[in-house]
């Protein structure tokens, strides 16, 4: 049985959703995972078959901004350093075959490993890939150290025309939901539009917000409810009261993973109105819980729904979402159907068969 150190977030009571790819595709029959993560709060997720769990101390909290920032980045690069050395030790006893990070950011122990003749694998579970591969040295430097670079984004596949000598490292992943959390209650639905993620830009609530109003004037009696906190809240409040919607928009905050099931399920329709995304899970987690859903045509979206569906929009133009929202309320144009094979085809069981048939390669 061949031995796997994984580098990455381990879920907790606390922090649910964190690391959930990481943790999901541990648990094979056939390899031996140590998983290393940084602590957070609450309790750990039960370990996986074939697993155990390390976890180290750890700096968690976000960067502040202006003079704070620089103290707290050293103290971060202090958290990093003292991290990958303890890891670095783990290698030395385990003399593990594979090492599986799952940031860069755990880089120097992806090379160590490499030193030591470990395989070493990366998973890029954001658009963090970017600031790498476009880098031209940063990226070959990458490249020589790992034998797959995965990512949640199938945007990553562009870099393999870039870097033409390691066009077959990179691999687009996938994400799947857990059906036994996130499903079709058969309850009663609203008229409600429902956005689940932070309030950033990176979301693009203010191209939401001018297509909900739009949508309001032909469907007066929807609402428009977002899951999330972020340093925008007040900008979006301010928008929604200019526009003379407030009434009919609510700021839901952050809610913890056990209620967010019954939002999904309470709403009619799931808008995605993001400017750039990694594999949205939400996408899933919406089908699944009965959702109708429109979401912007961004990396991995046409991936999951399908490159001919028939409401995906033009990332920031909310003309095109406003249309897309009214056509969807007025016909689905069967869309039902579809969502069932799209559940079918995203199943963590299938994403850990995927990666274990790697290891053994």
């Amino acid at each position: 049985m061949k031995t796997v150190i994984r580098v990455g977030t381990y879920p907790t009571s606390i922090y649910k959703s964190m690391g959930t790819n990481s943790y999901m595709i541990s648990g094979m029959d056939s390899i031996k995972t140590i998983f290393v993560s940084p602590k957070y709060e609450g309790n750990p997720f039960p370990k996986k078959k074939n697993t155990t769990l390390l976890t180290i101390p750890f700096l968690i909290k976000p960067s502040p901004s202006g003079i704070k920032k620089i103290p707290h980045e050293i103290k971060r690069l202090v958290k990093i350093s003292t991290f990958s050395t303890r890891v670095i030790w783990l290698i030395l006893k385990e003399r593990p075959e594979i090492v599986h990070i799952h940031s860069p950011m755990f880089f120097l122990i992806a090379v160590f490993a490499r030193l030591k003749g470990a395989r070493c694998y990366i998973t890029y579970h954001g658009n963090e890939h970017e600031k790498i591969y476009n880098n031209k040295i940063l990226g070959t430097i990458f490249n020589s150290v790992f034998f797959k670079t995965f990512s949640l984004s199938s945007d990553i596949l562009k870099y393999g025309k870039v870097f033409s000598n390691y066009r077959d490292k990179f691999v687009p992943i996938d994400n799947a939901v857990d059906s036994n959390v996130f499903f079709d209650k058969k309850i009663k639905r609203k008229k409600v539009i429902l956005a689940v993620g932070r309030l950033e830009d990176q979301k693009d609530y203010p191209t939401l917000i001018n297509a909900f109003a739009a949508v309001l004037q032909q469907n007066p009696d929807y609402k428009l409810n977002i899951v999330g906190s972020g340093q925008l809240e007040k900008s979006i409040r301010q928008q929604a009261i200019d526009l003379g919607i407030m009434n009919s928009v609510k700021l839901l905050g952050q809610v913890s993973q056990d209620d967010l099931p019954y939002i999904y399920n309470e709403s009619d329709i799931f808008v995605m109105s993001s400017l750039w995304e990694g594999f949205p899970k939400v996408l899933l987690e919406a089908i699944a819980c009965g959702c109708k859903v429109v979401s912007t045509r961004v990396d991995s979206a046409p991936r999951v729904l399908g490159s001919t569906y028939p409401f995906l929009v033009n990332p920031g133009d909310h003309l095109d979402l406003f249309q897309k929202i009214n056509s969807i309320i007025i016909d689905d144009k069967n869309i039902k159907f579809q969502y069932k094979e799209i559940l079918n085809r995203y199943s963590w069981d299938e994403v850990r068969l995927f990666m274990e048939k790697e290891y053994n390669s």
